[in-house]
């Protein structure tokens, strides 16, 4: 049967990774076997493991192709615009505003356009029966305000409990599974939803499908993530990670402990100054030789 891999964000790939990917190059010459690798360009320097990697596979001669997604153009931006707002009699204004704001990067162009609805600086007239565009001085000082700022605007609206839980969820991952972040606010599964309701709302979170009964979310966005551990709702940065680490591990079956032990001992390392009892520490020094010697086992230092 054919098969297709699709890697998201290799930039940030490890070495163990990167050679089980090779191998699957070189192994699926003549298996149908298809490989998607996506990454930023502008974080892939000459020297990075992934440039080295092409290189290598382009002097065996392996069959790759490599295409370079740049931004939207001026016309593309023009054109969604014009499909999401018929009528506007502004397009022009309103596309350089996008330009200028979100550089023709598409996520960041979305973003931007849902903001100016929710402050109704982009909104519907039932009288013109068309879409128009507010110029107000407000909006054409915030052409230079940077994609975490315009985030960080749209969590502000939302309640304290949401914002928090969105915190602990960044500080959890890009992905979080339901149970570890009540467990970590300290309420059942059913109010975590809850709190995270504006934020599904508001598309800054994707559900992932259910397996085993468990419910996972992931950020939309990097940049999403990135805002939203940049909140302050909540305990101090040290003190979350410790309580993320602390009940990581408490929820975690004992067989499947190996597969999350890298998880946890990043969390308890933030914080391995501020564990006290000398049970915990010992505890958390020996989950770090354990992740410490599966690191070295797979070559992944």
């Amino acid at each position: 049967h054919p098969l297709v891999l699709f890697l998201d964000d290799i930039q940030w790939i490890d070495a163990a990774s990167l050679d089980l990917v090779e191998a699957f190059v070189d192994a699926g010459r003549s298996a149908h076997l298809l490989i998607i690798a996506a990454y930023r360009d502008n974080e892939v320097g000459s020297t990075h493991p992934v440039t080295r990697l092409l290189e290598r596979f382009r002097q065996r001669r392996s069959l790759i192709a490599e295409f370079d997604l740049g931004p939207l153009h001026v016309e593309h931006v023009r054109e969604l615009i014009m499909g999401a707002c018929p009528n506007l009699k502004q397009a022009d204004e309103l596309t350089a505003i996008v330009m200028r704001r979100a550089a023709g990067n598409p996520f960041f162009t979305r973003q931007f356009l849902k903001s100016l609805v929710d402050q109704n600086e982009l909104y519907f007239s039932e009288e013109f029966n068309g879409w128009r565009l507010n110029l107000e001085p407000s909006l054409l000082a915030r052409q230079d305000e940077d994609i975490i700022a315009l985030i960080m605007r749209r969590l502000a609206r939302m309640p304290d409990q949401s914002r928090a839980v969105m915190r602990i969820g960044a500080a959890i991952g890009k992905k979080f599974e339901l149970s570890i972040l009540a467990a970590v606010a300290e309420c059942d599964q059913a109010e975590a939803l809850i709190r995270l309701a504006p934020a599904l709302q508001d598309e800054l979170l994707i559900p992932l499908e259910m397996s085993d009964g468990k419910r996972e979310f992931q950020f939309v966005h990097d940049r999403v993530q990135q805002a939203s551990y940049q909140l302050q709702e909540g305990p101090p940065e040290v003190d979350l990670h410790m309580t993320i680490g602390w009940r990581l591990l408490e929820q975690t079956a004992p067989e499947n402990l190996e597969a999350q032990l890298f998880a946890i001992v990043d969390h308890l390392n933030v914080a391995s100054a501020k564990i006290h009892d000398p049970a915990k520490r010992l505890l958390a020094a020996d989950l770090n030789l354990r992740a410490n010697m599966r690191a070295k086992a797979a070559l992944a230092y």
